[in-house]
């Protein structure tokens, strides 16, 4: 049929007319559609409706009066359709009623609830690391460790080095300064006396030290005392020539020599040479002279000999050699230095020289 239409041949005149005549036949317009409406000779329509209930298989098919769901929580609602299926709207001049397009609602989303339980736990999270950050760098600063356990202190550490100097807080006494003791003129006696500088010496040796410890003597007043003055009260059988060859200033010492203290003294003199002549002619009284330091009776006189130690030279004499107890004495730098044994004297001078 379509070639017979638009075929390019050429026809008679007969022909063309009934090839128009022919092509009329297929042709429809509206026009014949408008007759039957104006005249109620329309074959009714099926319904938007009655084709959802006669099985349509549309996709989007929706029950009868419920909106349509969409999945990005926009809400479409249509106009409802008359069971005529034609749209109720205003007539037209041709007698035709006016076509309303289906009408979109659009409801907005709902706020959702996550929003508040997100910015909750962003302030939780913020809260918790800032908490973090300031016990870990900032609270640090106060956090004081607890002491270790006793169990924990190894035995190596228990074990005392034999020349290891104790901690300071565990001695009474300084060791690299002069200390004092304070002696009450008025009522001491040499008992008194003897017994503060024996005690002091004990003290001392608790306290495991092994250096000589120095003192100063003092009166109640905390006034420097002079040697004169405490032999004195001591009550010490002393050459008094000895005394006016002696300046008043001088230090008192204690020094572990083995298992017992012993005493040592550093005079300063007034003429060395002068002082050094008359001990000469003098030193075998100088053991009773120091018998209340010693700890031993001297009934007599002992002989004096002569030693070197280092650019010194000593003059000792052995009082109890059982005891290692001994008077040795040399003068230096217009110094007189005394010990009650060897040992002692030994580390007097190795402290005064340093």
């Amino acid at each position: 049929m379509s070639e017979t239409i638009f075929s390019q041949k050429k026809f008679s005149g007969k022909e063309a007319i009934a090839r128009v005549a022919e092509i009329g036949k297929m042709v429809h317009t509206m026009e014949g559609d408008l007759d039957e409406i104006k005249n109620g000779k329309a074959e009714p329509k099926m319904s938007f409706d009655e084709k959802k209930e006669g099985g349509t298989n549309a996709p989007f098919a929706q029950e009868k009066g419920m909106n349509t769901a969409s999945p990005f929580g926009v809400k479409i609602e249509q106009n409802k359709i008359p069971e005529d299926g034609l749209v109720q709207g205003n007539k037209l001049e041709n007698g035709l009623k006016e076509i309303i397009p289906a009408t979109l609602t659009v409801e907005q989303p709902k706020k959702s609830k996550k929003w508040l339980f997100l910015l909750c736990a962003i302030l939780f999270l913020a809260g918790s690391l800032g908490a973090a950050w300031y016990f870990f760098f900032d609270g640090r600063r106060f956090f004081v460790p607890a002491p270790p356990l006793l169990d924990e202190i190894s035995k190596e550490d228990q074990v005392k080095d034999p020349l290891e100097v104790p901690e300071r807080e565990k001695i009474p006494f300084a060791l690299d300064k002069p200390n004092y003791l304070s002696i009450n003129t008025e009522t001491a006696t040499p008992e008194s006396i003897l017994a503060l500088f024996f005690q002091t010496s004990r003290r001392a040796k608790e306290a495991e030290i092994t250096v000589p410890v120095e003192f100063y003597i003092t009166d109640h007043n905390n006034n420097p005392l002079a040697f004169s003055r405490l032999a004195f009260l001591l009550k010490l059988n002393v050459d008094p020539e000895l005394l006016l060859h002696l300046d008043e200033s001088f230090s008192l010492y204690v020094f572990n020599d083995g298992e017992d203290f012993r005493f040592g003294f550093v005079f300063a003199l007034k003429d060395s040479a002068a002082a050094s002549t008359l001990l000469q002619k003098t030193e075998s009284s100088l053991p009773q002279f120091f018998q209340p330091f010693l700890g031993v009776m001297i009934s007599k006189q002992e002989v004096f000999q002569s030693s070197v130690y280092k650019e010194y030279t000593v003059r000792y004499s052995n009082l109890d050699i059982s005891k290692n107890i001994s008077i040795d004495y040399t003068i230096y730098n217009n110094r007189w230095y005394v010990g009650t044994s060897k040992n002692t004297l030994r580390a007097l001078l190795d402290r005064n020289q340093e």
